[in-house]
């Protein structure tokens, strides 16, 4: 199988992924990997839809951290969605 290329007009993130949550690097395309002097993994990647970007940051809750956005609304995804799942059920 050939690897899957998303060309330059599909957004990208850049995310600090904690060593707990090094599997999305192992798991999703990736532009590029480098480690951060704490031991977390750094990684630039497409995103082709904002609720995949969404879901995967609620998922990874405190081990991911968005660095860089190439899109304003992909930089809050992950808290964003949590407050909507929250505000769903009541809970903030």
């Amino acid at each position: 199988d050939a690897p899957l290329v998303l060309g330059p007009d599909v957004p990208r993130v850049t995310l600090d992924l904690a060593p707990a949550a090094r599997w999305v690097a192992e798991t999703y395309p990736v532009d590029d990997v480098s480690e951060t002097e704490q031991g977390w993994l750094r990684v630039r990647m497409a995103v082709t839809a904002t609720p995949w970007l969404e879901r995967l940051l609620v998922r990874l809750g405190d081990d991911a951290r968005v660095v860089e956005a190439d899109q304003p609304a992909h930089e809050d995804a992950g808290p964003a969605a949590a407050r909507r799942i929250l505000a769903r059920y009541g809970a903030g």
